[in-house]
C-alpha cells in the first residue's frame, strides 16, 4: 500500500512539474515558428527554426545591435533599461520604507498602534483595479504622467501593506535581548535597525524584493496608462505590442521578445533562490 501511495505521489509531482514548465516550453518553441506554421500545426515543433524572430525582438526591447551605443541605450530609454530602472528603484523604496515601518510596529508601542496596523492589513483585501483610478488622479495632479517616477511611486505605495506584514512577522521573531543589550549600550532606534534588524532580515527582504521586482517587471496595465504614446518610456511589456495590431499578431517575434525580456528576471531569481527559500522557511510568509 505504501508503495502504491509513493508511486501515485511521484506521478502527481511529475505531472505538476510538466504542467508548470509547459508554458515555458511552448514559448520557446513558438518563438522559432512563423505565423504560417502556427496556423497549419499549432502543437508541432518548428520544422525550420526562424532565428530572425530573436533578432527582431532584440531590436525592439533592447537596441539595434548593428548601431549600438551605451549612451544612446540609456538616453533614448531602451525598454529593457526602463524596466530595470523602474524595478530597481521600486524594490529599493519598498524595502526601505516597509522595513522601517515594520520595525516600529514590531518593537515600539505608540498610540493607535493596533488600529493602524489593522487598517494597513485591510489594504491587502482591496483589489488593485479598484485603486487604479485614484492612483491615476494623484499621479496626474503631481505632474508625473509620462515619467518613470509615475511608475515607481505607485509600485512603492502599493506594495507597502504586504511588505510591512512580512517584515513585522520576521522582526518579532528576533530575540528581544539583542535590542535590550544594544539599548543599554546607548543605541538608538535607527542604529538598532541598521546594525541588528536589517542584517538579520536579509532573507525576508530578498523575498519582498523579488516579489516587487516580478510585479514591476511583468506589469502591463499601469505602464500603458502612465506612459501613453511616449516610446522613450516604454517598458518591455509595452514594447511587445509592436508585434501585434488589430489585423495580425506575429507570434514568433512576440514569444521571442517574452523569452529575451524574461531572461534577466530568471537569472535574478535563480541567483537569489537560496535567500528566497531561507526567507520563507524562517517565517517570512508565516502568519
Amino acid at each position: 500500500m505504501n508503495r502504491v501511495y509513493g508511486a501515485l505521489k511521484h506521478v502527481t509531482l511529475v505531472l505538476l512539474i510538466i504542467l508548470t514548465n509547459y508554458p515555458l516550453y511552448f514559448m520557446l518553441q513558438t518563438s522559432l515558428k512563423s505565423n504560417r506554421e502556427m496556423r497549419e500545426d499549432f502543437w508541432r515543433l518548428p520544422a525550420d527554426p526562424i532565428w530572425e524572430n530573436y533578432a527582431a525582438a532584440f531590436k525592439s526591447i533592447l537596441f539595434d545591435y548593428t548601431q549600438f551605443d551605451w549612451l544612446c541605450f540609456i538616453k533614448t530609454g531602451a525598454p529593457l533599461f526602463n524596466t530595470m530602472f523602474v524595478a530597481f528603484w521600486s524594490v529599493c523604496g519598498v524595502i526601505l520604507f516597509a522595513s522601517l515601518a515594520a520595525f516600529a510596529f514590531a518593537r515600539y508601542d505608540f498610540i493607535l498602534k493596533k488600529p493602524l496596523y489593522y487598517v494597513l492589513l485591510s489594504l491587502l483585501m482591496m483589489p488593485i483595479v479598484l485603486i487604479m483610478v485614484p492612483e491615476y488622479v494623484v499621479v496626474k495632479s503631481l505632474g508625473l504622467l509620462a515619467t518613470r517616477f509615475g511608475l515607481i511611486l505607485p509600485y512603492i505605495a502599493g506594495s507597502q501593506a504586504l511588505a510591512v506584514f512580512m517584515c513585522r512577522t520576521f522582526f518579532e521573531q528576533i530575540p528581544k535581548d539583542l535590542f535590550e543589550s544594544a539599548e543599554i549600550d546607548g543605541a538608538g532606534m535607527l542604529r538598532m535597525y541598521r546594525h541588528i534588524a536589517a542584517p538579520l532580515s536579509v532573507p525576508v527582504l530578498v523575498v519582498i524584493g523579488l516579489l516587487v521586482c516580478v510585479q514591476a517587471w511583468n506589469d502591463y496595465i499601469w505602464p500603458l496608462v502612465i506612459v501613453g504614446s511616449d516610446e522613450a518610456l516604454y517598458t518591455v511589456t509595452i514594447a511587445m505590442t509592436a508585434f501585434q495590431n488589430e489585423y495580425n499578431i506575429e507570434f514568433g517575434r512576440l514569444m521571442a521578445g517574452f523569452a529575451i525580456g524574461s531572461l534577466p528576471l530568471v537569472i535574478l531569481i535563480l541567483s537569489m533562490l537560496r535567500y528566497f527559500i531561507q526567507g520563507i522557511t524562517s517565517g517570512a510568509l508565516k502568519g
